[in-house]
């Protein structure tokens, strides 16, 4: 009824020399796995799966025990994949990257009990090991121990556990599926509430906007109010997705703790001080996840101190009707790279804007909005940003900030490769 070719990228390899090898009659346990098999679909958890295999599998196979081992979220070595027992997270194999493909990809593969042995630490002899591989991934195994009878598996036995383990697979990638779905929605949920949704600077007219590429993007901006003065921050964190959300909250949390508690801080001193303690952080995590930033203080509304490394700020002069393109690089390359910076690297530059002048800085998103969706055609570039603001300098914030939206959704044929944020603000009388 089912064959191997049905389900031949995954297989169970039953170990040469194991003596005590099956089970009390063929149909106890063919009836117990194909009961399995159908119950799966409805499970809502990876230790439901781990629960009914015991329930349903364990006593009609005569088995010593049966453990489902899924990889471990963070991997040690690029060499080597560590799986862990739902049951037991203390206890966990690791495989050699050839071990791995070895499972994923050939039925063949034959496992000695000492290899078995070696493999499963403090296990005694096993049985096999069923793989259970989705997109030609190895994303769970289920180890069966040792037998009592030395009755051996029917190859019909083999094809329903191999079919038990393509089924297996299958759930557990639901499962991660609907986990994932759900943390972005929380992370989402999150990232939309600490970011401002109508700040008001002292005369100015303000408006940010940010546009993710995907459902949860890593641009970060903030408007933060004080007795001093205002700051405007603005950044671009590595990557997209919970990762750099994640990043994204540590440097809003950072930069507002540090803004509130250090009165007199400069943006260069604000800067120097979150990128040490983002670093610090950063080591907890398996990959890094650094940001460009940059932030903007001001007292009155008209003269203004800056620090970063980001995008440059585009000034319209109404008095000249021209643009000044001020570069931001104040600091080297962003926060969250390198953590032993010098002090001394971190500048502070200042500019001034007259009533009527208009300021945009943004990310590289809006820079690099492909021309037609195609990197190829060219990009929107900082001649798009500059000639935007000229056309559009009479218009109020409100309608340059949905017009240049607008603009580089039809630009892009709505093709976002990146987050796009951007603040655009004119002073007023």
């Amino acid at each position: 009824m089912f064959s191997v070719s049905i389900v031949r990228r995954l297989s169970i390899w039953i170990y040469p020399g194991t003596k005590k090898q099956l089970i009390k009659g063929n149909n106890n346990y063919l009836i117990a796995i194909e009961k399995v098999i159908h119950q799966l679909s409805r499970l809502t958890s990876i230790n439901d799966i781990d629960r009914l295999l015991n329930s349903n599998l364990l006593h009609p196979i005569d088995a010593n025990f049966i453990k489902l081992l899924v990889p471990e979220k963070r991997q040690s070595s690029e060499e080597s994949v560590a799986f862990r027992c739902v049951s037991n997270s203390q206890f966990t194999i690791a495989f050699t990257s050839y071990e791995v493909k070895q499972l994923r990809d050939c039925p063949s593969f034959g496992l000695t009990n000492d290899w078995a042995h070696h493999r499963c630490g403090k296990l005694d002899h096993i049985t096999g090991i069923i793989p259970c591989v989705h997109n030609e991934q190895l994303i769970g195994i289920v180890i069966v121990g040792t037998k009592v009878s030395a009755q051996t598996f029917n190859q019909k036995a083999l094809d329903m556990f191999l079919l038990l383990g393509d089924q297996i697979a299958i759930v557990l990638e639901r499962l991660r599926q609907v986990r994932r779905e759900a943390e972005l929605s929380i992370a989402e949920r999150i990232q939309t509430g600490i970011v401002p949704q109508a700040p008001s600077v002292p005369n100015i007219e303000l408006k940010c906007v940010t546009m993710a590429s995907s459902s949860l993007g890593g641009d970060y901006y903030d408007v933060i109010s004080t007795p001093r003065g205002t700051w405007i921050l603005i950044g671009d964190v590595t990557g997209h997705g919970v990762g750099a959300a994640r990043v994204m909250f540590m440097i809003q949390s950072i930069i507002t703790t540090l803004i509130h508690t250090i009165d007199t801080i400069t943006p260069s001193d604000l800067l120097f001080k979150a990128n040490t303690i983002l670093c610090q952080h950063m080591v907890r995590f398996t990959e890094s996840l650094p940001s460009t930033i940059l932030a903007i203080f001001t007292e009155n509304g008209r003269d203004f101190e800056f620090s970063g490394y980001q995008e440059p700020i585009h000034i319209f002069r109404k008095s000249s009707w021209n643009i000044d393109v001020i570069p931001v690089d104040q600091i080297p390359l962003g926060i969250g790279f390198v953590e032993d910076l010098p002090v001394g690297d971190f500048k502070t530059n200042s500019f001034t804007l007259s009533t009527g002048d208009l300021l945009y800085v943004g990310t590289d998103g809006i820079t690099e909005a492909p021309k037609h969706g195609d990197d190829t055609a060219g990009q929107f570039g900082p001649h798009g940003v500059n000639d935007f603001l000229i056309e559009n300098a009479t218009e109020s914030v409100a309608n340059i900030a949905l017009k240049l939206q607008e603009t580089i959704k039809s630009y892009s044929n709505n093709t976002l490769h990146d987050d796009m944020t951007f603040i655009v603000l004119r002073a007023c009388e």
